[in-house]
């Protein structure tokens, strides 16, 4: 009986740890990096958010641009973000990217950088400004932390 009791608390153990404890633990990480690593200058943010189902945590920073005309360098402003967070990060690059997100048949501009058992990935999109002046426009950055 005893061991039939032990057998039973092992298997249990491992189901709660891989099903619940670890998954959770794996999140708060993802969350944690976000924080730490935060937006870029100028740029407001949104509250971190999980990707239902995953382990993923993801966030979007913002910069509201009036009649198309942004109060700061976008692609400045990305690049020292990137390059403070130690991510591999070329200022033509970024200004390029930011060129094809921007253009009126827009490509994917993203940036993606690793750590240890860790990626981030930022997805760079030129839209209306939700709520603003028809003419206004924003660069919308959809971080996300995942593993690797």
């Amino acid at each position: 009986m005893v061991l039939l009791s032990l057998v039973a608390l092992l298997c249990c153990g491992g189901a709660l740890y891989g099903g619940w404890w670890q998954p959770r633990q794996e999140l708060a990480g993802h969350k944690r990096l976000l924080e730490e690593i935060g937006g870029p200058r100028g740029f407001q943010d949104t509250r971190i958010r999980e990707h239902a189902g995953t382990t993923n945590a993801f966030t979007e920073y913002y910069l509201i641009c009036r009649d198309s005309v942004c109060p700061l360098d976008p692609a400045g402003a990305i690049y020292e973000w990137l390059h403070d967070n130690d991510a591999p990060a070329d200022r033509n690059h970024v200004k390029s990217c930011l060129g094809w997100a921007a253009a009126p048949d827009p490509e994917l501009c993203r940036f993606t950088w690793r750590g240890n058992g860790w990626r981030v990935d930022v997805d760079a999109f030129w839209k209306g400004a939700d709520g603003q002046d028809a003419g206004d426009r924003e660069w919308l950055l959809r971080t996300t932390a995942s593993a690797d």
